[in-house]
């Protein structure tokens, strides 16, 4: 009797463990940095497994099962993705996109059996967790509103954002949050408002509701995000064809809604212009016409773009249909289709397509049939059903609003690299899927599918146990390499060269190795590299500058003009770098013959410097470009008037634009 107690004691204490460790990364998640940093996907595979040991351990009774095809689908996307990741050409990146998708996975799972479980303690869970997700996004709403006046970035992000870059602001990650987390929020205020309201002695509960909401939706309008706002509006349509569906109305029931709706949208142009007039003593502010007529700075680049990047994916799927060309290699197989200077991404912007193009169109099928699978049927479920609820929460209309919101931005973009919103997606997903459990007792296939669960997880937690110490080091070098102490970063880079998540590790080492005129250990760092990635213009590039150091003028420009092929809209160097050692080499005929080509290369940059797109006028390639330009002045002195004008303009535009970052780049609170 005592080891029976003691084992009981030890489930519940699991239980109590991986509720609150579950609880407290999941407002981690929201509002640092929106998930987005590295330790977000490895802490989520400690999480996933935690979880799914915790439900595999505990086994308890329920008779409810999911149905086979709910259980396939994400196992076969998971390994789908293993698979795709082991024969990728750009085996240096992709390693966290596989931890997150298996955790992810592994998280669907478990809050769907969990949402089975009708007991008085999964009530009570749940309810945590809808107050953890709600307060965190107030919190990041209240944080967003405060950098936003504060600090130059012209957008308002929540907490997505990085403070250690004047870049790293992520407006639309931020939107993407808010449609998944507005709906969730509207609910869970009326709730709580309805329980405080009347104890604290504030407003009515029905002007609290409204005004926060307001608020909300505020925070919206400010993050100046198009897709979102269409997204939102689709949102809305689905919400009202849900009530529809819920029947038991007259058309005059809606007009409260109505009103209060109207209210909403009152309270939140009032913060958009309130807000942004605070703002204005600071910062310049962001003219919304301009954004809404595509007339601000990007122009009509995101649109224009886009497009791009979706016929470019297709092309790449065209290439490698099954398992396509390994998890984020979008960044790296992209550019050789390139048609603008910097019209570049780590994605397709389109999440069916990202898959497709990194792991192949199955993958990408298992997504779209998992997901339709599971919405559609739902929906359906839920006409003539207004009591269709999930752990007595009246929510199933909440989660699905949230999850279509979700869904639909990421046809437009991609941002469910962010755990912050990737992780509570999933989490709506399964809980919505438990919808669709079998009412069955099969204790054995339970035992099945839970095993081969928790060892995939075993595994994907095993990889990342591995590598966590060599993320580590990693880390010390980088920062001792920007801090210009190279001795002391190399032997960081050294201890960890053979991990296998490297990233940019033998680049970096390649570099300090140039730096000190070492070839030999710059092309033995390259040899590395190129083992995971061949299909990276920088390493191309320093392959050549390995062999020009050592005048080996052949290799030398080999290695640019493959370098040139990969990357030549993103980096000037590389034809700067190209061109010098033709001229070195004598190639004379190949600058004659290739003129034409290389002076509409230095247009293209010199046009896009002159509209600073993406930023370019901040970045090495102007110094590069004006050097290139005194190059062919040399080279072609009836042409000097023409190639000095390209390059004064640059410097000009450039110059300005430094002036201006410096009066931006820094914040009143860092």
């Amino acid at each position: 009797m005592q080891i029976l107690q003691k084992m009981h004691l030890s489930s519940e204490k699991l239980i109590w463990i991986t509720e609150r460790t579950f609880l407290g990364l999941l407002a981690f998640f929201l509002l640092w940095r929106g998930g987005k940093a590295l330790d977000a996907s490895w802490l989520l595979t400690g999480l996933a497994w935690l979880c799914t040991y915790h439900f595999w351990k505990t086994q308890p009774k329920s008779d409810s099962q999911l149905p086979f095809w709910l259980w396939a689908l994400p196992i076969a996307l998971l390994l789908w993705t293993v698979v795709s990741f082991a024969l990728t050409s750009t085996a240096n990146y992709g390693l966290d996109e596989v931890l997150r998708t298996g955790s992810l996975i592994a998280m669907f799972f478990w809050i769907g059996r969990l949402s089975t479980q009708e007991t008085p303690e999964r009530q009570v869970f749940f309810r945590r967790m809808f107050n953890v997700l709600a307060s965190a996004t107030l919190i990041a709403c209240a944080i967003g509103i405060f950098v936003y006046i504060l600090q130059p970035s012209n957008r308002l992000v929540g907490t997505f954002f990085d403070a250690r870059s004047h870049k790293a602001y992520w407006p639309n990650a931020w939107a993407e949050y808010l449609l998944l987390a507005w709906p969730v929020l509207l609910w869970w205020l009326d709730d709580v408002l309805k329980t405080y309201a009347t104890k604290w002695k504030l407003l009515s509960p029905a002007v609290l509701h409204t005004l926060i909401m307001g608020i909300v939706f505020g925070c919206m309008l400010l993050s100046y995000s198009r897709g979102g706002m269409l997204a939102l509006i689709g949102q809305v349509i689905l919400w009202v064809l849900l009530l529809v569906k819920k029947g038991k109305r007259d058309w005059v029931e809606y007009l409260p809604l109505i009103r209060r709706g109207g209210l909403m949208l009152l309270i939140a142009l009032f913060c958009f212009v309130g807000i942004n007039s605070v703002r204005s003593n600071f910062y310049q502010v962001e003219s919304a016409a301009e954004k809404v007529t595509f007339t601000a700075s990007e122009g009509k680049s995101s649109i224009s773009e886009r497009g791009q990047f979706w016929m470019q994916s297709v092309r790449l799927i065209e290439q490698k249909p099954l398992f396509g060309w390994g998890p984020y290699s979008f960044r790296f197989m992209q550019p050789r289709f390139q048609q603008d200077v910097l019209a570049t991404s780590d994605h397709g912007h389109n999440v069916f397509l990202k898959l497709a193009m990194e792991r192949g169109l199955p993958a990408a099928i298992a997504l779209a049939v998992l997901l339709f699978g599971i919405l559609l049927p739902v929906y359906w479920k839920w006409e003539g059903k207004p009591d269709v609820r999930i752990q007595g929460l009246p929510i199933v209309p909440v989660l699905m609003v949230s999850v279509v919101g979700v869904l639909a931005h990421n046809l437009i973009d991609y941002n469910l690299q962010f755990v912050g919103i990737a992780l509570p997606f999933w989490l709506m997903l399964g809980m919505l899927s438990s919808l669709l459990y079998k009412k069955e007792s099969s204790l054995s296939l339970r035992k099945i599918f839970l095993s081969a669960e928790i060892g995939l997880l075993t595994i994907l937690l095993a990889i990342a146990i591995f590598e966590t110490p060599f993320l580590i080091m990693t880390s010390f070098g980088r920062h001792a390499e920007v801090s210009g102490k190279d001795a002391i970063a190399e032997r960081w880079y050294d201890i960890s060269k053979k991990q296998g998540f490297s990233r940019d590790l033998h680049l970096s080492r390649t570099l300090i190795a140039l730096r000190r005129s070492d070839p030999v250990d710059a092309h033995a760092a390259l040899d590395m590299y190129f083992e995971q990635n061949m299909e990276d213009s920088r390493a191309w590039k320093l392959r050549g500058d390995t062999c020009r150091i050592q005048r080996d003028w052949e290799c030398a420009l080999k290695n640019y003009n493959k370098a040139y092929e990969l990357g030549r809209y993103n980096d000037i160097s590389i034809l700067h770098a190209f061109v010098g050692t033709l001229r070195s080499a004598g190639e004379f005929d190949v600058l004659t013959e290739r003129r034409h080509e290389f002076d509409s290369l230095m247009n293209d940059f010199g046009l896009a410097i002159a509209l600073n797109s993406h930023f370019v006028a901040l970045t090495p390639n102007v110094q590069e470009l004006v050097l290139l330009t005194r190059i062919f002045e040399k080279l072609y002195p009836e042409n000097e008037p023409q190639y000095a004008a390209l390059g004064a303009e640059v410097m000009r535009k450039a110059a300005w634009e430094q002036e201006r970052l410096k009066e931006e780049v820094s914040g009143y609170l860092w």
